[in-house]
This record gives C-alpha cells, structure tokens and sequence, in this order.
C-alpha cells in the first residue's frame, strides 16, 4: 500500500511559468530539493518509530534499513520519494519459512518468504501456543510517522520551493 501527499499550490501556474523560465534543470533541482527536505522529516520521524514503537534489535535493524528514494515517473519532468526499507538489509529483514524447502540451497527457488517490516507494520497471524489461530496487532511505525508530519513536511516543502525559486532569480 503506498501512501503520499499531492499537493496544489496557489498561483500554481506561475509557479510552473517561473521554473520553467529558470531551465528545465534548475526547475527540477529545485523541486526535488524541497520534496527531499519534506520527505527527511517523514524519515526521521519513521527512524525514530522503528526504535521507540517497534524496539529491540528488529526495530535497530528497521531503523537502519529505512532511506529515502527517488523515482522516476511516466511523464517527463515528475518524480516521486519515498520512505522505503534498503534492499542490502534483506538478510535481517527477510524470514523463511522452516523446512526441507528452505534450506540455504534452495532459499531462493522455493520456500515461502516473509518481509518482516509488512508483517510489524500491518500486523500478522501467528498460531497460538494451543495450536488455534492467534492475531499479532500491527505496530504502524511508517503510517504514524506519515500522518503525524504530513502537514510538515507540506509547509517544508512549500517554504523550501519558494526560497529557492527566489534565490535562483536574483542568482539568474
């Protein structure tokens, strides 16, 4: 599940008309510069979540793991960040499933995998001690340190956008 914020901004195409008078280059430097420094407070707040809500040595590696990434989007001149799990924590990160099928040989054509982070931040079936079902609750480190700094990162966003862009005319 991907959560994000689109913001609209007023005098919205002014804004456009204004980087884009800067250069294509410069315009979109800008933009990622201010997303970016939105995104490090959602980041902060996810790392400092993973140590405090989660805890213990999995909540060290999560905090760890946690970066920021950018990404390209379908139409030329987006591009989206977002808070995600590095891929190089995956030996931490990663659980297989026990048995013959999971044995280091076959660890990555067969055997069932389980991503630790989804099953803490969404919670989990776990089989209680007498064999029933039992449900383990979700501890949404990422979701609560999104919905608490969401607005701001926005105003961080906003206010970075607007320095830059006058900085970048007296500059040019």
């Amino acid at each position: 599940m991907s959560v994000g914020v689109t913001m609209t901004l007023e005098g919205g195409p002014a804004l456009e008309a204004k980087l884009i008078a800067l250069g294509r280059k410069v315009g979109q430097k800008i933009a990622k510069t201010a997303v970016r420094n939105g995104s490090k407070i959602i980041l902060a707040s996810a790392k400092g979540n993973a140590k405090s809500m989660v805890g213990g040595t999995m909540g060290g590696h999560i905090n760890r793991a946690l970066q920021l990434r950018v990404g390209k989007a379908k139409r030329k001149g987006q591009f989206f960040i977002r808070v995600q799990h590095n891929p190089k924590f995956n030996d931490v990160l990663v659980s297989y499933a026990r048995g013959a099928s999971s044995s280091l040989a076959t660890r990555k054509t067969s055997g069932r995998r389980h991503y630790i982070p989804n099953a803490i931040e969404y919670g989990h079936a776990f089989p209680g001690q007498s064999g029933g079902a039992k449900s383990v609750a979700a501890i949404p480190y990422l979701r609560t340190a999104f919905d608490r700094n969401v607005r701001n990162a926005e105003r961080t966003i906003r206010r970075t956008l607007f320095s830059d862009i006058e900085r970048a005319w007296r500059v040019g």
